[in-house]
């Protein structure tokens, strides 16, 4: 799963720019500039890593360093 990282701040500045992370959470359009997807919720590292320990899995989460570390990645794996 790759998911937004609630820890970039870029995402809050109020400057929407389609196709970047810039100013993403502060506009209801978010869904419609970003690749049509829908956001229910953001995580940081650590929610993720709460998140796949409680559901019995070995932590997984990495910062994705290709965008600026604005997204995560975490792959669920049986321990």
């Amino acid at each position: 799963m790759i998911t937004d990282n609630a820890e970039f701040l870029p995402y809050y500045i109020p400057l929407a720019n389609v196709g970047t992370g810039l100013g993403g959470h502060s506009t209801s359009n978010y869904a419609l500039g970003m690749n049509h997807s829908v956001h229910f919720t953001l995580y940081t590292k650590l929610h993720l890593g709460n998140l796949l320990r409680e559901a019995g899995f070995e932590n997984k989460v990495r910062r994705i360093p290709q965008v600026f570390f604005a997204r995560l990645e975490a792959k669920a794996v049986s321990p």
